[in-house]
Order: C-alpha cells, then structure tokens, then sequence
C-alpha cells in the first residue's frame, strides 16, 4: 500500500477547513432586508426603542467576522449594519447566539416562548446563567406610548415616548420539560415554592443576604446557590 504524501494530507484537510468555514459563513445568508417606515408615531418620540443605541460589534453563531447589531424592542427586530451601512434584520426562521464583543461579552439567545395571550412568539435574551440542562435569561422591556394631544388648556399635550419598563425573566429545563421559555414569577410567595425540597434554605437565603429576585445579579446568585444543593 502506497503512502500518501504528508503535503497532500495537508492539502486535503486544508480544504476540509475552508469548506467548513465557507458554510459558516453562508450561515448568515438568511438576513433579510430592514426596511425601516417613516412611522409618523415614532417621530420625534422621546426614549429609545433600542438596548443599544450605538451599533455594537458582535459575533453571531460563532462566526468569526465581527457584525455591527443593535436590539429593538418594541418592535423585536436585531438589527444589523451591513458593509453598505444598510440595516439588516436577523431571520428569526433560524436560532441565533449573540456574542457582544464591547468587553462586556454579553450573550443573546433567541428563543420561542408564550407571550401574555398565550400564542407562541420568538425574540431575543439575555443569557444570565447555564447550569446543565437549566439556562436563565432576562428579557428587558421597553414600552411604546403614543403622543396624546391636550384636550383643553388644562392638560398639556405628551409627546410619543418609550419607556424602559420591568425587566422579564425567563428559564428553560427548570420543573419543566417545556421546549418553550417559561417565565419566572417575580413574587416570593410563588418563586420559593419552585426549588422544592430547597425551598426553605432559599427563602433564608433571600432574607439573610437581602436578596432582590427582580434584579438579575441577585436572582442569578440565588439559582447558583440552589445547584450547589443538588
């Protein structure tokens, strides 16, 4: 049996690796165009609809170039600026990992879940915590309210603003088998009685270290205090 040279083995794992970085790469060809209205309502309203308001350098699906994004709320679009300086929105067809390269290297997920009328809508997280098949995640809300003219000269006119409201919090694989997000209750009464058998020596922990379950640091602690007992 012949021995096949090592540059040729080199050459054909060579094009192995390109292949693969080649498909990488096409991963990202279902962007689809943004095309931004001239909402009449979002003129010259006061707040900002994005996390963001910068374009901020990202890596989306493991890709190695970098993409500038930012993240609408009301409007759950991810945006992406293109070479062009055209704005692109992520497909929300396929699943995405967000990298934020700002130092901060947060990380976005989308992800399917139930919104309030219990239809199934998809959008994107922030990933606080992974603990085997157990992931945490924060969705932060932001609120469009449209300008109000004044019905008399007693009550002023309110301009259209977006309003930075309550933070969401969601989990996958906790007391549930679910594919879906489910939210997580912000009250103690209903939260404590989740970590079971734990439950007691969680709801000490709220009140020995001042915990606030609204407050992503605070809840994060908690959930890795609780798998430290399992």
């Amino acid at each position: 049996m012949k021995k096949i040279p090592i540059a040729v083995i080199f050459l054909i794992c060579s094009i192995g690796v390109a292949q693969i970085q080649n498909q990488q790469l096409n991963r990202l060809s279902d962007l689809e165009f943004y095309v931004r209205t001239n909402n009449p309502t979002y003129s010259a309203a006061e707040g900002s609809r994005y996390l963001n308001d910068e374009f901020l350098p990202a890596r989306i699906n493991g890709i190695q170039k970098t993409q500038l994004l930012r993240f609408n709320v009301p409007d759950n679009v991810v945006e992406v600026m293109n070479s062009k300086n055209e704005i692109m929105a992520l497909s929300f067809k396929k699943g995405y990992t967000i990298k934020i390269m700002d130092g901060l290297f947060k990380v976005y997920e989308t992800h399917q879940y139930l919104d309030k009328d219990g239809k199934k809508q998809t959008t994107f997280f922030e990933k606080l915590y992974e603990e085997g098949n157990f992931k945490l995640y924060l969705k932060e809300n932001i609120k469009f309210t449209p300008a109000k003219k004044a019905k008399s000269g007693y009550e002023p006119a309110k301009p259209a603003t977006f309003i930075k409201v309550n933070d969401t919090f969601y989990a996958l694989g906790f007391n549930t088998e679910s594919e879906l997000l489910t939210v997580l209750p912000l009250k103690r009464k209903k939260l404590i009685p989740l970590f079971g058998e734990h439950a007691q020596t969680m709801e000490k922990m709220i009140k020995s270290e001042k915990l606030n379950i609204k407050d992503k640091e605070d809840l994060t602690a908690l959930f890795v205090a609780y798998f430290k007992l399992l």
